[in-house]
This record gives structure tokens, sequence and C-alpha cells, in this order.
């Protein structure tokens, strides 16, 4: 077994790590006291270090603590969205005109984003909000733009599908580090790389083929997404199944067929998916791996 890893508080700060017979010969010199909060891996929090039997012989076993009231970073659970009916439908309107004008695609996209984020409630995360700017990546906005005229050419479908790719990476990127909580932006990133996020869309346009594999591939893919968001204390998932995507899709893909129920049904999908995203377990708690680091000192 691994020789014990110690850390200490001084009144210069955090000390260590050190070894135990080290560890131990500062506590024979006097340097360190009964009163001074030590931890080593294993240990769930900072203790006093006369608390620990294996230091102190005659320590008296600690009280248990009361739990804590959970903060931010405890609360889990499923996004709630707040969105309605009117408001997506005229905004995916203008979004596409952007689209379709290519010029003001940045606009209308960053108009569309700026407000379905304010509409989205995250536990842990009040008055969510988007702080990007059509400013900032408007040469991306007009060049996935123009990829759709270039689409019509059945020589350059497959080029042009990639550059789409691409131009979602970007996108996916410049969206998330553009979140903010209370009017403070969180540090967040999305860590995968462009080269697998284009495999993973030619991978969901060839899973057409299967009729009905694709929904599986888009589960995947959203969850290899949210694997891949940094900067949170917590898991980010995405919780719908294959079947759940699929009869959706289908219902969704009819309605728009029949037109007059767009505006409802486009309302109904967006929620949905929306809500299929949560926030679970604290990271530090569920993926730190045994003698990673101290834990954080007490408040």
């Amino acid at each position: 077994m691994a020789e014990r890893q110690w850390y200490w508080v001084s009144a210069e700060g955090q000390q260590g790590p050190i070894a135990d017979d080290a560890f131990r010969a500062l506590i024979a010199a006097g340097r360190i006291g009964r009163e001074t909060l030590v931890w080593h891996a294993g240990l769930p929090d900072w203790q006093r270090a006369g608390a620990l039997a294996d230091l102190w012989p005659d320590a008296p076993p600690p009280l248990p603590r009361p739990p804590a009231a959970p903060g931010p970073e405890d609360v889990r659970g499923r996004f709630v969205e707040r969105i309605g009916v009117w408001g997506l439908f005229g905004r995916a309107i203008l979004y596409y005109l952007g689209i379709v004008f290519v010029i003001p695609a940045p606009w209308t996209a960053n108009a569309i984003l700026h407000w379905i984020v304010s509409k989205i409630e995250v536990p842990g995360r009040p008055n969510l909000a988007f702080t990007g700017r059509a400013e900032d990546i408007w040469w991306i906005w007009m060049l996935y733009a123009a990829c759709a005229y270039a689409g019509l050419s059945h020589v350059l479908v497959l080029p042009v599908f990639v550059l789409q790719a691409l131009f979602n990476w970007l996108i996916l990127r410049w969206i998330i580090r553009s979140l903010s909580s209370n009017g403070t932006p969180l540090p967040l990133r999305f860590a995968g790389s462009g080269w697998a996020y284009i495999g993973w869309t030619l991978l969901s346009i060839v899973s057409i083929v299967s009729i009905i594999g694709w929904a599986w591939v888009a589960t995947a893919f959203g969850r290899w997404v949210c694997r891949h968001i940094e900067g949170t204390t917590r898991v980010v998932t995405f919780e719908a199944t294959g079947w759940q995507v699929l009869w959706r899709s289908i219902v969704y893909a009819i309605s728009i067929c029949l037109i007059i129920p767009i505006p409802w049904s486009s309302r109904w999908f967006a929620g949905w998916i929306v809500t299929q995203f949560a926030v679970g377990e604290p990271i530090r708690q569920a993926a730190l791996p045994s003698g990673a680091g101290p834990a954080a000192l007490p408040a």
C-alpha cells in the first residue's frame, strides 16, 4: 500500500505533502499540535490532528457532523424550461431569414440564443443568461449560412457537411463559454475536439440509412457533448433514450408536414429536449480519484 502523504495548515497557509515519518517528526518537534488541521488521502475532510487516534492514541472519536445545508454545487435535477409558443416561433422565423440572407445571420442567431437561454432554469444556477455578442464570431455565422447555398450542389454535399460540423463545433464552444448566472460569468468550456465532433456529425448522417438507428446515435452524441463540458462542479448529463427521441421526432416531422401545428409542436419538441439535460453528482465527490489532492479548507 502506498505511504500516506500528509498536508497540514500553518500560519503560512497549506503545507505538504510530506511522508508519514517526516510528518510524525514534526509532531515530535512540536511544530504540529493537536489543534492543527491535517489531511491525507482517505480522510473525508480536514481534521484536527488531536482527533486522529493514530497520531494521538488518547484522542476521543470525532463527533458526527450534522448534515450541511445544500449549496449551489449540491443541487441536482433536470433543467426546467419556460419557452413560449409564439416567442420561439417568431424568433425561429427571424433566425431562418437571417440564414437565408446570410449577412443578418449573426444578429438573428444571437437574438434567439439570448432569449432561449433566459427561459431555461438550471438547478443551483439562478438567472441563467447568455452574454455572447453577434460580433464575437460573426464570420462563422455568415460562412455557416453560406454553406446552405453551397450544399445545393450535389458535388459539394460532403465538404459542406464537414464545414457545417466544424462551424457547429465552434459555435457550441462559444455558447458554453458565454453563459452567466446572476450576472457572473460561468467558468465553462467545451473540451471535445473538433475532429471528434465532425466524426459524430458524419455518423449521425450515415445512421439515417438505418431508418431508426439515428435516434440512438443522437442520444450518444448528446451524452458525448455533456461529458466534455468542463469548469462545472457537477456532472452534466443527457437523459433521453433512443426510443424517446425516435417517436417524438416522428410526431414532430408529421406536424411539420401538416403546417398548422408547427408553432405548438416546435415548442413541445424544443421544451422536451431542454428538460432532458440534468446536473447530478458533484464532480469532486463522484470523479476525484483517491489521493489526487487535499480537500478544500473548511470555511
